[in-house]
């Protein structure tokens, strides 16, 4: 048995823990779940998305399970609440809690109670303690709630038809210029500084389409500001500038937010150790006739390529804005 996974395993339960905390503590005492899963009144992109997902999820486990490949039910289990639901959904509400209208913060609550028990219903077979503890903790829905999640019903395809492949894509470039924007973050070190965003978007329909995730692309990227054009005329002086996708490109204003004197001197050393990596790297390609080994050097100059490219545009960019 590998430890690694033993470890990783439980600390996928205080992640369940944490997040179950959360969404408890939203649920504020006056918190009635709505009967059944029909949902009334307008949610939001984010909101949606999420159902998409929880639909994805109990969708995959019907038809592995129907096929005894139990490490895949895990597999979208695991998926699901870690990498969509806490990692994303959970980042997208918190502003929804502290400044949103009182019928937003409803429907969030409304979403993330019916993800949560819907959630518990799911793992319960894998995890039997654990979503038994948490179940119990849960506001009751209607007169006929069981008395305990192994009698529930376990989760149905068909009660599940949120699933939109729009979102889906929209939410996956999303997180794809989320992920550029903290890059930039982590590269210039503005851990304690939010810098304002602009996103260049030029086909229409896909502006649309991210217009509707405005407030969690700004929450994600850590963004002061978070703004959608059709072209770079609406690019403001001084921005880092990336190109995310054929039809997207990321600008984050470093101008009044950076000290070019102070970053410089930092990402100069940084292209040349990385400079100095692919040399290496490369005269350790040059003598080796093992395959396997030269294919891992190829792999590692690639990237150490890209990164060396990416500082150059950094360095540019800050150079600038002397």
């Amino acid at each position: 048995m590998d430890i690694t996974h033993a470890r990783n395993y439980r600390h996928f339960c205080n992640k369940v823990w944490q997040a179950f905390r959360f969404v408890q503590t939203n649920l504020d005492e006056g918190f009635h779940p709505g009967a059944g899963l029909e949902f009334k009144g307008t949610y939001s992109a984010t909101d949606l998305w999420i159902l998409s997902r929880l639909s994805h999820m109990i969708k995959s486990c019907d038809v592995n399970f129907a096929t005894y490949d139990l490490h895949h039910v895990t597999r979208a289990l695991h998926q699901f609440w870690l990498n969509e639901f806490s990692d994303v959904y959970l980042e997208c509400v918190k502003p929804v809690f502290r400044s949103g209208a009182q019928s937003e913060q409803d429907n969030v609550r409304q979403v993330l109670y019916h993800c949560v028990e819907t959630y518990l219903r799911a793992i319960s077979p894998f995890m039997p303690f654990l979503s038994e503890e948490l179940f119990q903790r849960l506001p009751a829905r209607g007169d006929n709630w069981p008395v305990s999640v192994c009698v529930a019903q376990y989760p149905q395809p068909e009660d599940y038809q949120w699933s939109s492949a729009d979102l889906d894509s929209t939410m996956a470039t999303m997180r794809d210029i989320a992920y550029h924007s903290l890059s930039v973050r982590k590269e210039l070190n503005l851990t304690k500084t939010r810098a304002p965003n602009v996103l260049v978007c030029t086909d229409a329909t896909e502006r649309h389409q991210l217009s509707d995730f405005r407030l969690s692309l700004q929450t994600l990227s850590r963004a002061s500001d978070f703004s959608l054009v059709s072209d770079r005329q609406g690019v403001p002086d001084g921005c880092l500038q990336i190109q995310v996708s054929d039809t997207c490109c990321l600008a984050v204003v470093l101008k009044d937010v950076i000290n070019p004197q102070e970053h410089l001197p930092k990402l100069k050393n940084r292209q040349r150790k990385l400079e100095s990596d692919l040399e290496r790297v490369n005269l350790g390609m040059s003598q080796t006739d093992d395959k396997l080994v030269t294919h891992k050097l190829v792999e590692k100059s690639q990237k150490l390529k890209a990164e060396i490219e990416k500082i150059k545009i950094y360095i540019l960019a800050v150079e600038n804005l002397r």
